[in-house]
């Protein structure tokens, strides 16, 4: 979920797909495509236990879109590799956020470069299209790292000496293109039977400001996260003591607590509004933004902690909007196992407030029915934020594990990473509004 960096509600994309624990919330269009994977290192000795979710996504006739939730119930785990049998002959065309190998039924995933650690109590993610012939049933067990994932400590195997054979895939030479194209219409295949369904009014603990600006700026705000090799990664918009706008990343840190003392790396590229993420069909790490040479701009990068190692700029959309000065503002992006889809909103009055709205589909394409969408029933806002130091719940990101570009949450954990002031700031010109981040964690 990416809402508008301005105090307003916004039109929030909060699309279901289908998951056991999945929530994709995004925000209409570009289109890329290919595939690789990376290398991946093999486990340390730790006590292993896990709790597999895997998730059909999407079908159509003779494909499929999976996911899959690797949860930690045991010790810090260093590399890892995950095996399970397809009982009616399914077949892996591509897999994003992790290296995979089968032979026959048999099928190994490892991780890749940036998600190979996961904490005790901590989860990855990583998804996959696939083919099938007839029923596609979901894998009766799977084992990480040797042992069968059954949520009870055991010992893993032995570290293999030899590195997973990448997967070929297809990788269509298009780059982002204004509109999507022709796709199968996803249908669910799997009921959602995870212990979290949605609430349908959310009640959340707030931090306090996590972070403040380092000297020469006057405000933080528009948060775009991901979790990087185990740690948070965080870029922002940022705003000086006189009339100019700009961008910074954080350095990568562990708990949220430890923000503040993050290093704050000014961009020398312009990039307002980020939206970051991992495009896994291309291997390639994603920046898009507004306020560009178009409407909608985008830069690439194979080290996403570098704020200052980003691409040229690309054009992401020429998109436009009518009676917003600004032009379109705040986009987001989110795909499924098909299309890219960009999402954005307007300088022009229709969506202000200061509170979130979301909003959830069967697919990224279907109808978006209200989920909690009023200023005294919001998703988040000052009505069930639980903040005392802010009344504005604006622009943010929702915290997850899996930086793919599917946006995949876990709505048993939904954390969302906002931008709130001092209410004593009201009447302040909008950029010297001394936004900080701040953190909401869902009550269940």
């Amino acid at each position: 979920m990416h809402l508008p960096w301005r105090a307003r509600s916004s039109r929030l994309s909060a699309g279901t797909t289908a998951s056991r624990r999945g929530l994709a919330i995004g925000a209409v269009t570009a289109l890329l495509g290919g595939g690789a994977g990376l290398l991946a290192t093999q486990p340390a000795q730790a006590a292993v236990a896990c709790r597999v979710d895997y998730v059909i996504s999407s079908s159509w006739p003779g494909g499929f879109n999976a996911s899959v939730t690797i949860n930690n119930l045991g010790d810090a785990i260093n590399g890892w590799r995950l095996t399970w049998s397809f009982d009616a002959g399914q077949q892996i065309t591509q897999m994003w956020n992790a290296t995979n190998s089968q032979s026959g039924s048999s099928v190994t995933a490892t991780n890749v470069s940036y998600n190979g650690s996961i904490p005790s109590g901590g989860n990855t993610n990583f998804g996959f299209n696939g083919s099938y012939n007839g029923s596609n049933p979901v894998p009766a067990s799977f084992s990480l790292n040797g042992v069968a994932c059954t949520g009870n400590p055991g010992t893993p195997s032995a570290t293999p000496s030899s590195t997973p054979t990448q997967s070929p895939s297809s990788t269509p030479s298009q780059s982002p293109s204004q509109s999507p194209s022709a796709s199968p219409s996803p249908s669910p295949s799997v009921t959602p039977t995870g212990t979290c369904p949605l609430p349908s009014s959310y009640r959340w603990t707030s931090s306090g400001a996590l972070a403040q600006p380092k000297s020469g700026w006057v405000s933080l705000k528009d948060f775009t996260n991901v979790v990087y090799n185990g740690k948070h990664l965080v870029y922002a918009t940022t705003h000086d003591n006189g009339s100019s706008w700009g961008s910074m990343g954080f350095s990568t840190f562990t708990n949220w607590s430890d923000m503040a003392s993050a290093t704050q790396t000014k961009m020398n590229s312009g990039t307002v509004a980020p939206t970051l993420f991992y495009f896994a069909p291309k291997n390639v790490w994603v920046l898009a933004y507004q306020w560009g040479g178009t409407a909608f701009s985008y830069r690439t990068s194979s080290d996403p902690t570098n704020p200052n190692g980003w691409s040229a700029q690309q054009t992401l959309s020429t998109a436009s909007i009518s009676g917003s000065g600004t032009g379109p503002i705040d986009q987001t992006l989110i795909g499924d196992g098909q299309n890219m889809y960009l999402f954005f909103a307007g300088d022009n009055g229709k969506i202000w407030g200061r509170y979130f709205r979301s909003f959830t589909a069967d697919s990224l394409s279907g109808s978006w029915t209200p989920n909690a969408a009023t200023e005294s029933n919001p998703f988040a806002g000052k009505a069930n934020s639980g903040a005392t130091w802010t009344n504005d719940i604006s622009h943010g990101d929702l915290v997850r594990n899996n930086p793919d570009q599917t946006k995949t949450v876990d709505p048993c954990n939904l954390q969302l990473l906002y931008q709130g002031r001092s209410p004593s700031s009201d009447g302040v010109d909008y950029g010297l509004l001394p936004y900080r981040p701040g953190l909401l964690t869902l009550q269940r």
